[in-house]
């Protein structure tokens, strides 16, 4: 188990929902990116998906945010290999940024006359 402090921006959100042992459950799970600058100028985008505490309500997609990730393994084995499953869940999270606000694409209204 770990934690991180980094920046991330929310990507996607996606509610599941579900039924386990007679109880409903519902969770949302955010597409969240970090953005890393490597010295030599490269940058790589890391990719996750992860859950947020209740406390923290919904996040907004397109918003960037300074965020605690708690980071959490578990390793299983299935028919003779060794399997890890990765889990990310947000403690903390800071607006930083809104979302960019999404452009209207207008399309123009066809002419309906008739040429002739």
């Amino acid at each position: 188990m770990k934690t991180q402090e980094t920046k991330v921006k929310v990507l996607d959100k996606e509610t599941k929902t579900g039924t386990t042992n007679g109880r409903d459950w519902e969770i949302t799970e955010y597409t969240i990116v970090e953005e890393t600058e490597y010295k030599d100028g490269s940058v790589t985008e890391i990719k996750v998906r992860a859950t947020a505490a209740q406390s923290l309500g919904e996040l907004e997609v397109g918003a960037e945010y300074n965020v605690v990730l708690f980071i959490s393994s578990r390793d299983y084995e299935k028919d003779g290999k060794k399997n890890f499953w990765n889990s990310f869940r947000i403690t903390k999270a800071e607006k930083v940024s809104d979302a960019e606000p999404k452009e209207e694409v207008v399309v123009p209204a066809e002419e309906d006359s008739l040429p002739f």
